[in-house]
């Protein structure tokens, strides 16, 4: 593992597990994913181009999703924050972001798209995580957030358990995320398929971390080679 502008640089996905392995047991560490290292820790709905300015149009399209998803959906959410935990397990641009505990599902994710750019693991601590129902919000409103929360998000689907997945929740999209401590792993993107194979032998793959059909045929497409 080399080291470039305080950034650690993997060699290899044993080289990778080797990195995971000097953590120590005692502190909690969650990991955030990003398939090209030259984006930021910042949220979709930031990088998202709108002419309306990300203020109005966040407002706009979060109102708009909350009206038209209700045909779809079996259990309707109580509160805005599981309106927008909602939007962002759907992928809808959010001020959320993705963190898991697990190093493996970040992995994945860091190298599933993008490979012609390198990957980018951010790895920070914290002490105590948030129940989504704990958050400290004024009138129950999301966008009222005062500081940079990381949160359990409700069990909403086997995704959220399958991914052991957190969110973090700040009262500015525009920054980055801000964590007391943030270390980062490249992993060049010569290393992503190699990685890729090797993580769906460890059961990471599409089809365990989307239980939908369709991930499972992307699953069968990758690891035969089928590029249609």
């Amino acid at each position: 593992m080399k080291k470039i502008n305080n950034e650690l640089v993997i060699e290899s996905f044993e080289d990778f597990l080797v990195r995971i392995g000097l953590n120590t047991p005692e502190t909690r560490y969650f990991y955030r994913w990003i398939s090209n290292s030259k984006y930021k820790l910042i949220p979709s709905i930031w990088r998202c181009e709108s002419s309306f300015g990300y203020n109005s149009w966040e407002e706009n399209i979060f109102k708009k999703f909350k009206n038209q998803a209700l045909p779809y959906l079996k259990k309707i959410p109580k509160t805005d924050l599981e309106w927008l935990i909602l939007a962002q397990h759907h992928w809808l641009p959010t001020r959320l972001l993705d963190w898991t505990s697990n190093p493996l599902v970040a992995l994945f994710f860091s190298v599933n798209k993008n490979k012609k750019e390198d990957g980018l693991i951010f790895i920070t601590t914290w002490k105590s995580p948030s129940n989504y129902s704990e958050l400290s919000l004024k009138a129950n409103n999301p966008f009222s957030v005062e500081t940079s929360e990381l949160f359990y998000p409700p069990h909403i689907s086997s995704r959220v358990t399958n991914q052991s997945s957190l969110l973090s929740i700040q009262n500015n999209p525009k920054e980055e995320f801000n964590a007391k401590t943030i270390k980062k792993i490249i992993i060049p993107h010569i290393l992503k398929n190699d990685i890729q194979i090797k993580l769906a032998t460890l059961w990471i793959h599409e089809s365990f971390l989307f239980p939908w059909l369709e991930w499972l045929i992307k699953k069968l497409k990758f690891m035969n080679n089928l590029n249609m």
